[in-house]
């Protein structure tokens, strides 16, 4: 059962439907996709990497004089179609400037599908998966979420948010950065903040303050980059919930609507700087 893909389970159509999207994206992928990554992309061949894993290994074996040394780690990276979070996924495509009706129709494929298991004909009982059913192209594309800080496009600013909570003292902060398309600083600024909130609500704060920033600066053209996935998801796809957290979501949309040009990418934390 460890080996089972979920895939196999899907009827025709379903099946159908999913290598379209896949097709769509298979064009993309040697631009979006790291060189060194070279299993499951169109015109490369995962047998490079084996003979340049060879190589290194031999390297190290005949290396036996300077002060230099070096080490090689072996790692085994568990199969993505049964690890990936739904929203990490998402998240991940509209990072890599998937329109929001390409990220739509893959969210429809993965999050509402039930499969049926039939024994001698008749149906003994269902499975309602709560992780990724993804194809290949999909398990290469979620390993190059952005991890090092990256320049914005030729006429776009970017912003990074981050909070800090002093928990002793009920207290919390924010930082903002905005740099132009060639890394330069153009503004920077801390705001205070006399009490203090659960993490994810603290950054959702710190967004719609530096939001709130940018507007009253008439800056547009702006990308927003978060480390909290849950901040993208919401953003861009919405809840279904009310809660404190929720609301002040519904407050960063209602701030986007003045931008003419505005954009939300997660990022891993490192590249959040």
């Amino acid at each position: 059962m460890n080996d089972l893909r979920s895939i196999a389970l899907c009827n025709t159509l379903y099946k159908l439907l999913s290598k379209i999207l896949a097709n769509r994206i298979k064009s993309l992928l040697t631009s979006i996709v790291s060189e060194s990554q070279s299993a499951l992309v169109p015109g490369r061949l995962i047998s490079d990497n084996i003979m340049l894993a060879y190589e290194i290994n031999h390297y190290l074996k005949r290396k036996n004089q300077g002060k230099l040394g070096f080490v090689g780690v072996k790692l085994g990276m568990s199969k993505a179609f049964d690890k990936v979070n739904w929203g990490f996924l998402l998240a991940a495509l509209s990072n890599l400037g998937f329109s929001s009706h390409i990220v739509n129709m893959i969210r429809q494929m993965i999050c509402t599908v039930n499969y049926n298991i039939l024994l001698e004909g008749g149906v003994i009982g269902f499975v309602t998966p709560k992780r990724a059913n993804l194809n290949a192209y999909a398990d290469t594309m979620i390993t190059n979420v952005v991890t090092t800080w990256k320049k914005p496009p030729t006429g776009m600013l970017k912003i990074n948010v981050d909070a800090a909570l002093d928990t002793n003292n009920k207290k919390m902060g924010f930082g903002y950065v905005i740099r132009d398309s060639t890394g330069h600083f153009l503004s920077a600024r801390c705001l205070p903040w006399p009490s203090i909130f659960i993490p994810n609500e603290a950054k959702a704060i710190g967004e719609r303050e530096a939001l709130t920033w940018i507007k009253d600066s008439h800056l547009d053209n702006i990308q927003v980059e978060s480390d909290y996935l849950e901040h993208v998801n919401g953003i861009i796809h919405g809840h279904n919930t009310f809660s404190s957290f929720d609301l002040i979501i519904d407050d960063i949309k209602e701030i986007v609507r003045g931008f003419d040009n505005i954009s939300f990418l997660f990022v891993k934390r490192s590249a959040n700087m």
